[in-house]
């Protein structure tokens, strides 16, 4: 109802405050974020080095005309793709939808498949609840989430983004989501105020296609930015933002 889509737009706006570091006061001592992009770097290229994960195709450089407005200096703008976790597949999207049909489903609380109607406005919505096996995950392995990690809608409302609830063993992506899973140097709450933002939902629309059924992609999804402040900041921000939030 109305009520209801104005106090998400109050939510975004808020959450836009928080994340350009106006509800918070910016601490030298806390160091850079430049500091903190440098160690996921560098852990990054050693454990390709080693052999433990795949080479990445590198991210575009960031340029002047992406940037959506200025932040504190010690703060960072980053692709969404660069503050992932140091495994080899950080963002995926869901099969193809004949790689998890109908056929694929049990009645056994085994494998909770995520769909665009769990992507709620505030967070997860736990409805239309389906499962697919252990044995079929296995086929489609790259959609896997676990719990904690953030799922991103890829359809509208594209960009929308929840944290994976604590609930079931494990989970699946179905075709209309995309997971994120952060590197643990960052605050994954921050990440998920950061993508449910103002901000980022304006680089979502400017990037949506199709028509009737309008949506994002993957690959248009890494290269989305993000204002990355410093990790004391970021809990900072979260805790400000909850205290908040929490009174709407």
């Amino acid at each position: 109802d109305r009520l209801s889509a104005d106090c998400e737009v109050f939510k975004r706006k808020l959450i836009d405050e928080g994340i350009q570091g106006k509800l918070t006061v910016q601490c030298t001592e806390d160091g850079t974020a430049e500091e903190l992009i440098s160690s996921i770097v560098t852990e990054r290229e050693r454990l390709i080095s080693e052999g433990i994960i795949k080479k990445r195709k590198e991210s575009e450089e960031i340029v002047d005309d992406e940037i959506p407005y200025d932040i504190p200096d010690n703060w960072m703008w980053v692709r969404l793709e660069n503050l992932t976790a140091n495994i080899d597949i950080p963002m995926a999207d869901g099969p193809f939808g004949s790689n998890l049909k109908k056929e694929h489903y049990t009645t056994n609380r085994e494998v909770r498949i995520i769909q665009l109607s769990n992507v709620g406005a505030s967070g997860w919505r736990d409805e239309n609840v389906k499962y697919t096996t252990f044995e079929h995950l296995k086929t489609i392995e790259r959609s896997a989430v676990n719990a904690g990690e953030i799922v991103i809608a890829k359809m509208m409302p594209a960009g929308r983004a929840i944290i994976v609830p604590d609930v079931d063993k494990q989970y699946v992506l179905s075709s209309d989501c995309v997971k994120f899973v952060p590197h643990p140097e960052l605050l994954t709450s921050y990440l998920y105020y950061a993508i449910n933002s103002d901000m980022f939902r304006k680089q979502v629309l400017g990037s949506i296609t199709g028509v009737g059924r309008e949506r994002t992609s993957l690959s248009k999804l890494k290269n989305f930015l993000i204002p990355v402040p410093p990790y004391a900041e970021q809990v900072r921000i979260v805790e400000k933002l909850e205290s908040l939030l929490n009174l709407i």
